[in-house]
């Protein structure tokens, strides 16, 4: 298993592991004009000029034969994205990647105090296994669910970090 940034290159396939895992899974929360927004926020071309421009990041897990596992988004302290493919769930990917994410923001420049994160209604237990914890009841907008969480983030020598 390898965790790495995606080059600009593997955009376009994170995307289609993300499109196709949320038309499997969460596209049954979303109302159809949802589900449409979700997809059409997909866009390679705004993906590759946020990334140019380091207002975001995409990190990818593979498996053992060089496949994507996963895929990670996130601007700074917000996790926006977070997609393991069908045939990977269950086994770690998703939870190892979060955790290259979380030490990366430990270890950055800029230190954070907190992830915060809009989950979808199935992966609410998922975030709250790695402690998250929710801000607010269910929310929608254009049609989409969601729970607000967040986590704080802490130095392994107790001390919470505060963001600078």
């Amino acid at each position: 298993m390898e965790i790495r940034e995606l080059s600009i290159d593997e955009v376009e396939e994170a995307l289609l592991l993300i499109k196709e895992v949320f038309l499997a899974t969460e596209a049954k929360e979303c109302t159809p004009g949802g589900v449409s927004v979700f997809l059409d926020s997909l866009k390679v071309s705004d993906f590759i000029a946020m990334i140019r421009e380091e207002q975001y990041i995409l990190l990818g897990v593979f498996d053992e034969e060089d496949r994507f596992a996963g895929v990670l988004g996130a601007r700074g302290g917000f996790l926006a994205l977070l997609f393991v493919s069908l045939g990977c769930m269950g086994r770690g990917y998703g939870k190892r990647l979060y955790r290259f994410y979380e030490d990366r923001l430990l270890s950055g420049e800029v230190a954070y105090s907190k992830i915060s994160t809009n989950s979808s209604l199935g992966a609410v237990s998922f975030y709250e296994k790695l402690d998250f914890y929710s801000t607010g009841d269910q929310e929608q907008i254009h049609g989409i669910p969601f729970v607000s969480m967040e986590k704080m983030l802490s130095r392994e020598d107790g001390y919470t970090i505060s963001k600078t």
